[in-house]
């Protein structure tokens, strides 16, 4: 019996492979078709995809399914029903989206649903992982390990299923490939390094600062290649940026290993600037921010040093405040959750100061602020002003913030 044009179409759908992106966004190609989260699709079913996609390797019995989607909070009371239903619109959304009405793109075999494992698929993530672990093994020749890693480090094209950043076995997973992306970055680095490549360890950096912009070991590469390639310029620019952009975003000084950095960014500038025009200038254009000057707490006390040495020939009032930041329970929050609320702490406290004021994180909630040219009357109306800013934005009734407020006393002759 012959076989008819639409079972042959059908049969060459079924061997086409499935490639599957995770690594800065999640989608789903096979052929011509792909199937990518949009904002109309259901979160829960796409969720389901995924991790049958991540743990394609092992089924997943039902009610590991179940306490991985709901625990105990099933909105229907059946929650075994609730997955039979979620896993058919999953199977309808990957035929529907992909064209392909006769794969079976989800099993269920034993109380266990899978990822079909007969369906031929690649995905990036599992390449990476591929790649590096190859990349490592003992005896390989290094230009063959330079190729395995820039391979490695190409499949990364960000976060692991960003969209589903709040899932916790996500988490766990994202900061495993965010660890490999920078170790095989780093690897790369010292081969290049090896041969003087830093036009190579320049853009593999530049590229890198992209997707881990928290990572000090890239950023003292990239420095450390400018160096080398004779830019030490860029590299002195590079060095102020990311200083600022750590005392900026995270409130944390730089390492001791990145002043070594400066030390020799600066030991190799040989040029003597004559010109004080233009140094102010640069002291200018560093002072431009609005807002209250937010530093590190060892800038903060040199600051109040210099302060209280002034006062004992100046006599102006300066108030120092510590503001805490607490919960419910009257403790500094410590939770990962309370991290958006920090933040708008923080902010709150920035905006309500003048540019003159100073700002430096104490601890991981706490903030501590100095006041020039203020007596003790107008100061309590400054930590009133920031109180109700804050419960203005914040909408959580389990925090509150408390202050300590007292003069800065002259520096003893």
């Amino acid at each position: 019996m012959g076989t008819s044009v639409s079972e042959g179409t059908d049969a060459a759908a079924a061997k086409e492979p499935v490639r599957v992106t995770m690594l800065g966004k999640f989608a789903i190609r096979k052929g011509t078709y792909t199937l990518s989260q949009t904002g109309g699709r259901a979160k829960q079913v796409w969720l389901l995809i995924e991790y049958l996609l991540a743990h394609r390797r092992l089924g997943t019995s039902a009610e590991k399914l179940i306490e991985v989607f709901w625990g105990e909070d099933d909105p229907c009371g059946n929650p075994m029903n609730t997955l039979k239903n979620l896993v058919y619109r999953a199977r309808t959304m990957l035929q529907a989206e992909l064209h392909d009405g006769g794969t079976p793109f989800i099993l269920y075999s034993r109380g266990s649903y899978l990822w079909n494992p007969d369906l031929p698929c690649t995905v990036d993530a599992e390449e990476m992982e591929r790649l590096a672990k190859a990349a490592s093994a003992p005896g390989l020749p290094k230009e063959r390990r330079l190729v395995l890693l820039k391979k490695a480090a190409a499949c990364y094209g960000g976060d692991f299923l960003p969209d589903s950043g709040d899932a916790s076995w996500v988490v766990s997973r994202a900061a495993y490939f965010s660890s490999l992306y920078i170790n095989c970055v780093l690897k790369l680095c010292a081969l290049y390094r090896e041969k003087q490549k830093y036009g190579e360890i320049i853009a593999l950096c530049e590229e890198a600062i992209v997707h881990v912009p928290f990572e000090e070991s890239v950023h003292s590469a990239l420095s450390y290649a400018y160096l080398g390639s004779g830019q030490s310029g860029k590299a002195l620019q590079h060095y102020n940026y990311m200083t600022d952009f750590f005392y900026r975003e995270l409130g944390v000084d730089v390492s001791g290993d990145l002043r070594e950095l400066y030390r020799r960014i600066t030991t190799s500038i040989h040029e003597v600037e004559t010109n004080l025009s233009a140094v102010q200038r640069d002291l200018r254009e560093a002072a431009v921010a609005s807002g209250a000057f937010f530093c590190t707490y060892e800038t903060f006390r040199n600051l109040y040093r210099v302060q209280a040495r002034a006062l004992t020939r100046s006599g102006e009032s300066i108030y120092v405040a510590l503001l805490s930041l607490l919960d419910g329970g009257g403790n500094i929050p410590k939770e990962p959750s309370a991290a958006p609320v920090i933040a708008l702490f923080k902010e709150d406290i920035l905006l309500s100061l003048r540019r003159g004021d100073v700002v430096a994180p104490y601890s991981s909630a706490q903030f501590i602020v100095m006041l020039p040219m203020i007596d003790g009357k107008n100061a309590e109306k400054v930590m009133r002003r920031i109180i109700r800013r804050f419960e203005g934005d914040c909408r959580k009734d389990d925090t509150k913030i408390i202050y300590k407020l007292g003069p800065v006393e002259p520096a003893k002759r």
